[in-house]
């Protein structure tokens, strides 16, 4: 009896270990442990106000970037400006790919080598933060560090580059800043 006993112990504690480790596999699927990249720039910070100078009110410029934090196994960045307050999806501002891991933005001026993909408005250039006036909207800016170099026949859109990076991503940013537009007195 008392072997019994203790062989259906030693079974309660296999399946309990067998579980407890299953249960941590799963929360590891859910939790990020890749690196996270560093972007900052001159013209905001994350969750703050985007400057004038890259906006519709100002010079419409894109914004100087530095981006830090690279892993050495990344071969090129990505780099994607979506609005999040325009209700159709995905409203693309900017899209640039096969910047240099050490690549920095100068003001309105890609890093050498880079290419631009296709905007929202299905062009290869970047739409200046213009939100509707007395509105404030949400610009988030991604960084993608990918592992493998990337090559385009045609310039692509979001979509097309968030498959041609899918499992190559070794690192990744982001940053939220918003843009209130004043009211202009009729």
């Amino acid at each position: 009896m008392k072997s019994s006993t203790q062989d259906k112990l030693v079974f309660a504690g296999i399946i309990a270990g067998v579980l407890l480790v299953t249960f941590l596999f799963k929360l590891q699927m859910f939790v990020s442990t890749q690196p996270v990249l560093t972007i900052t720039s001159s013209g905001f910070v994350d969750g703050g106000e985007i400057s004038k100078t890259y906006t519709c009110d100002g010079q419409g410029q894109s914004p100087a970037l530095t981006i830090s934090g690279v892993p050495t196994s990344a071969q090129t960045l990505v780099l994607a400006m979506q609005d999040l307050d325009i209700p159709r999806t995905e409203f693309v501002h900017w899209l640039v790919y096969g910047i240099a891991p050490n690549g920095v933005f100068s003001d309105n001026a890609l890093p050498v080598g880079s290419e631009q993909g296709l905007n929202a408005k299905n062009e290869r250039s970047y739409i200046p933060v213009c939100p509707p006036e007395g509105k404030t909207h949400h610009y988030q800016l991604s960084v993608y560090a990918v592992n493998k170099g990337l090559h385009f026949v045609t310039p692509p859109n979001l979509q097309q580059l968030k498959t041609a990076i899918r499992g190559s991503v070794v690192a990744k940013g982001v940053v939220t800043a918003r843009y209130t537009r004043k009211t202009v007195a009729q």
